[in-house]
């Protein structure tokens, strides 16, 4: 393990979500980069949709290594067949664990 410089990227903190069923993801906090942008563009409007809860989704659902399952919103949106309240489960874990109380807001 090294010292972490500017340009090195770190590791996010991931935490395991079960699915039920012995079935599970790996979830992953959000970058100060990822929640810099949905500040700056989504309104609260936007942060309570079905499109940030796939966006935010296609970037935190990872591998067990922290690699990204889905290649972006569109192959989320197609791959992840999953109960609306699963997902919005997902999300708030995805925030608790980013430290978000509550979806980011302008």
């Amino acid at each position: 393990m090294g010292q972490w410089t500017k340009g090195r990227k770190p590791t996010l903190k991931r935490v395991r979500f079960e699915l039920g069923d012995d079935c599970y993801t790996d979830l992953r906090e959000l970058s100060c980069q990822e929640l810099l942008k949905y500040q700056e563009t989504m309104g609260k409007d936007d942060s309570e949709s079905a499109s940030f809860l796939y966006d935010v989704l296609s970037k935190c659902i990872c591998t067990e290594d922290g690699a990204p399952i889905f290649s972006d919103v569109d192959d989320c949106k197609a791959g992840l067949d999953l109960g609306l309240s699963a997902m919005i489960a997902m999300q708030k874990k995805v925030f608790e664990v980013s430290g978000i109380v509550e979806p980011p807001k302008n």
